[in-house]
């Protein structure tokens, strides 16, 4: 399950296709990555 937090009050975060995909990898690694990734988006972002 994934929890969405919001991040931002001026930024809008929309998936517009979603394709199934298998990976095996660190659930929590992954996790941290995808966050730390829209924290910079966020953060570096006009």
């Amino acid at each position: 399950m994934v929890e969405l937090q919001r991040l931002s009050v001026s930024h809008i975060l929309q998936i517009v296709e979603c394709v199934d995909v298998a990976v095996e990898a660190d659930q929590e690694c992954i996790s941290q990555m995808l966050t730390n990734l829209n924290f910079n988006a966020i953060k570096y972002s006009p």
